[in-house]
């Protein structure tokens, strides 16, 4: 989470030795939120001026006085830098000391800042730096060492009765100040952030307005915020444009692994993918050389022969729709060979043979055959065409 500006203020703080003043945290101006949350820090610079090193600062528990600074002249500043993180339930106000003085005034500057590092709010230790002879701060330089760090530079003067002459800053954001003329010895105060460019220090330009006058002094002190790591947002996918192979998913709006699209060649037995990331799987449209016994790959993924033209024997039948025929061909036949007809029917082909004592002639359409009594063939008659035979007495053929 980035630091964010909260808002801030200033406050001027009458002059007393050992009077404590209430300053109220829930009118903030100038950021998101008029008033801090938990987790928020609240950094208040507090100066007072007056003749001598006096102690001042933040009186409500929880606060880390950062550093209390002296900037010694005939009229002196006292500046004090504290910190606190906000609890669960965030302070309303914030109590700081008297003044030290009965001569001198204090004035009071608030920022309050979130997305700070819980546990290491400060990024780098404190800078700070003090001058004499003018009411003009010169912030020190500083180096922060984490990205995101914000600079906060807090800078204080004396002045001489009722000058109400208030800072003003070249470089600095959100600043706020505050040139305060009560009584004898008036303080002026300014405060304001920048953000660090990731490399090098911040050493802002010295302040403007305030005092000129050569018995005054001035005050600074340096601070650098550390934001808040574990609060660095979640990492999500960029959209973008990827090469896939055929197992390379891409990645959809809510981390969903599809498919991507690509052309990828296919075997006989490779899928293709269909539209619209639906499960079913269906054959690849290919096309593919056949053997006779090879089919094709139909609509619905059933098996029919595919067409082809072979060789074929005598036994070599071809296939038909719905059953087996035999071929037309001419072959050669023994006594015993017959053709297959239509109906598997078997006939003795038309054919002369030699035939033994009691082989019979099969006749063409219509012919009988009866044995002659004389063991010899012969007619049985002219009109009938009828021929018979009938065994010799010998045993032979006459």
């Amino acid at each position: 989470m980035a630091l964010s500006y909260v808002g801030g203020k200033i406050a001027a703080i009458p002059a007393s030795v050992s009077t404590t003043n209430m300053v109220s945290l829930t009118d903030l101006i100038g950021g998101s939120d008029t008033a801090p949350l938990a987790g928020d820090i609240v950094i208040v610079g507090f100066v007072a001026a007056g003749l001598a090193d006096v102690s001042l600062g933040v009186t409500t528990s929880g606060y880390t006085e950062e550093q209390e600074n002296y900037g010694n002249d005939t009229r002196d500043a006292n500046l004090s830098v504290s910190w606190k993180i906000m609890g669960g339930t965030p302070d309303t106000e914030v109590e700081v000391s008297g003044t030290g003085s009965t001569d001198g005034g204090g004035a009071v500057a608030i920022e309050v800042w979130r997305g700070v590092d819980q546990a290491t709010p400060m990024d780098v230790t404190r800078t700070s730096a003090t001058g004499q002879n003018v009411g003009q701060p010169n912030p020190a330089s500083i180096t922060p060492t984490t990205t995101g760090a914000v600079g906060v530079f807090v800078g204080a003067a004396s002045g001489a009765s009722s000058n109400t002459n208030p800072f003003t800053s070249s470089d600095l954001s959100n600043f706020k100040t505050l040139a305060y003329g009560d009584p004898t010895y008036d303080p002026i105060i300014g405060m304001g952030s920048v953000a660090w460019s990731g490399s090098g220090a911040i050493d802002p330009a010295a302040f403007g307005g305030g005092s000129l006058a050569t018995n005054d002094a001035w005050a600074s002190v340096s601070l650098v915020l550390r934001p808040d790591a574990s609060s660095v947002p979640n990492i999500t996918v960029n959209s973008g444009t990827h090469a896939h192979s055929a197992a390379s998913p891409s990645l959809a709006a809510k981390s969903n692994i599809v498919v991507g699209s690509a052309v990828h060649a296919h075997s006989a037995t490779s899928p293709t993918l269909k539209a619209s990331g639906a499960p079913g799987v269906t054959p690849a449209n290919a096309v593919h050389a056949h053997l006779a016994t090879s089919p094709g790959l139909s609509a619905r993924s059933s098996v029919a022969v595919a067409s082809a033209s072979h060789s074929h024997s005598a036994g070599s039948p071809v296939l038909t729709a719905l059953r087996v025929a035999a071929n037309d061909a001419t072959h050669a036949h023994g006594a015993t060979a017959p053709p297959l007809s239509a109906r598997s029917a078997i006939t003795v082909a038309g054919a002369a043979h030699g035939h033994a004592a009691t082989v019979v002639i099969v006749r063409a359409a219509g012919w009988n055959a009866l044995p002659p009594s004389e063991g010899s063939w012969a007619p049985a008659g002219a009109a009938s065409g009828i021929w018979t035979a009938r065994p010799a007495a010998s045993g032979s053929w006459s």
